[in-house]
């Protein structure tokens, strides 16, 4: 059996070359306590450009009160419990390809492997109390994040979405809707290409990397 069927996969080089100009020309520093009182540094030839999208109403999701997980079903493991038809117990599956113009369309191409038998060792997300998004963000200056606030009773997300929800640690500084408001809002693709080479964000680079205006 391959393992790494139907995966995304990509291999990335770190290219480090000697130069005469100023040791911090190409190392920019998020802006303090962006990950748990630390700040944490990438390199980059865009320093400058990337001070711009950190302003002083500029916060993470993690300290605007959020916090994000990564959808615990990878479907090619379930493949035997996979339901024909939706019955009065079976809770949906949504995939990263569902979410699309900032809301849930179904995509009748998996219909095949959408519904589930509720599972004891995974608990379903319950309404819109969740926004999903895209862990597969596309190529360089393909870049993108797809939104959706699910007006679904019960479902789980695939692997393939990140899971955004109220945190722990304190109360979040914007209620959820409006959260959804302003990702919806903003085009992250230019800054995706500014802090990742990947074409995959994940569920820490989210939480702590994204920055969300909220004045």
């Amino acid at each position: 059996t391959n393992i790494f069927q139907d995966a995304n996969t990509t291999i990335q080089f770190i290219i480090l070359q000697k130069t005469n100009k100023h040791k911090d020309s190409y190392v920019y520093r998020f802006p303090k306590d962006t990950i748990q009182q630390h700040s944490p540094i990438i390199f980059t030839e865009h320093k400058q450009l990337l001070k711009t999208y950190w302003g002083n109403h500029t916060i993470n999701l993690h300290n605007a009160g959020f916090a994000v997980n990564t959808g615990t079903i990878i479907w090619n493991q379930y493949k035997s419990d996979f339901l024909n038809s939706p019955t009065a117990s079976s809770i949906p599956l949504i995939y990263s390809k569902d979410i699309q113009n900032n809301t849930i369309i179904w995509d009748e191409k998996l219909d095949k492997r959408r519904f589930l038998p509720c599972m004891q060792n995974h608990k379903p997300l319950v309404g819109n109390n969740y926004i999903l998004t895209n862990r597969i963000v596309g190529s360089i200056k393909h870049r993108s994040l797809r939104f959706a606030l699910p007006n679904v009773t019960e479902y789980y997300a695939e692997n393939h979405i990140n899971v955004i929800k109220v945190g722990s640690n304190h109360p979040p500084i914007l209620s959820l809707k409006d959260l959804y408001r302003r990702l919806t809002e903003t085009n992250f693709s230019p800054y995706l290409d500014l802090i990742t080479g990947s074409s995959q964000l994940s569920a820490r680079e989210l939480e702590f990397l994204i920055p969300i205006q909220f004045s």
